[in-house]
């Protein structure tokens, strides 16, 4: 996969040595982790929307980053790290993930048509 720039997918190195090993660790384990790990114990198709909410510290993006990096580690084929702050932030993420994976939609000129194309493969693709 080519290397993109912005917030969307980047090629990592499965040694550790890649762009996703400065994300956080999680130090602690509990309900929300548990629960979204067995989301995806049974092996097939699973479609999971969780939102992470609450004061700052108390520990939603080294959650999220813990599950992240559990998938790569599982060779997902596809990661990408949102900042949904935003749309514009949501948007973009989308947009560089279509373009760093050559969709035949994807549209440097146009991010929300390119961030379309990558939620439409997303919700039609049989690939992890």
């Amino acid at each position: 996969m080519p290397r993109s720039s912005g917030t969307g997918p980047r090629p990592a190195d499965r040694s550790g040595s890649g762009p996703y090993r400065g994300l956080p660790t999680a130090s602690r384990s509990g309900g929300w982790r548990n629960r979204l790990e067995a989301a995806t114990q049974d092996g097939g198709t699973v479609v999971l929307t969780q939102v992470l909410a609450g004061i700052g510290g108390v520990g939603k993006t080294q959650l999220a980053a813990a599950y992240a990096r559990r998938a790569w580690a599982e060779s997902v084929g596809v990661l990408v790290w949102v900042n949904a702050a935003t749309r514009d932030g949501a948007v973009s993420a989308y947009a560089d993930a279509a373009l760093a994976l050559g969709l035949p939609l994807a549209d440097r000129d146009d991010p929300e048509k390119s961030a379309r194309a990558f939620l439409a493969r997303a919700e039609t693709t049989a690939h992890r």
